[in-house]
């Protein structure tokens, strides 16, 4: 699974890939106020739980400067 994120613009401000038959993403970024979309692509292999094209997306903000 690979993700990135755009800014209004359309351009990449963070991208980040899964490694491994579970394919999970987890990334950190510092990001600019605004409005952002994440985009995902690819194909996630798991148990029947975790299995294929089951996803969830976090987002947090975790620090409020």
């Amino acid at each position: 699974i690979t993700l990135e994120v755009l800014d209004e613009s359309g351009s990449v401000v963070a991208e980040g890939a899964g490694q491994g038959f579970d394919g999970d993403v987890d990334m950190e970024t510092v990001l600019q106020p605004g409005r952002y979309t994440i985009n995902v692509q690819g194909q996630k292999f798991g148990s029947a739980h975790t299995g294929p094209n089951n996803y969830e997306l976090r987002v947090e903000q975790l620090d409020r400067r």
